[in-house]
């Protein structure tokens, strides 16, 4: 229980720090398919991939399942939660 209310907490702030100071804009959302599975990979620009494509799914961001290197995602507990 605890977890999913920090996982929500994390979510609305990454959400709210994203439309505040980047504005973004999705295209071509109707492309996302809504009825199977399918991978997503980002152009690694930056850290903040995973949260624009998390927005950018709309609806089926939360249910995106992420992989990331551990030497730098997961090195300490605090890191691992959070991402």
């Amino acid at each position: 229980e605890v977890s999913r209310i920090v996982e929500h907490l994390l979510d609305a702030g990454q959400s709210l720090a994203y439309h505040q100071y980047f504005k973004p804009t999705f295209r071509r959302r109707n492309y996302i398919p809504r009825h199977t599975n399918y991978i997503v990979a980002a152009n690694h620009a930056s850290h903040l991939d995973m949260g624009l494509i998390k927005m950018a799914l709309g609806d089926s961001g939360p249910e995106l399942v992420t992989l990331a290197a551990s030497d730098y995602f997961f090195d300490s507990k605090y890191k691992r939660a959070f991402f």
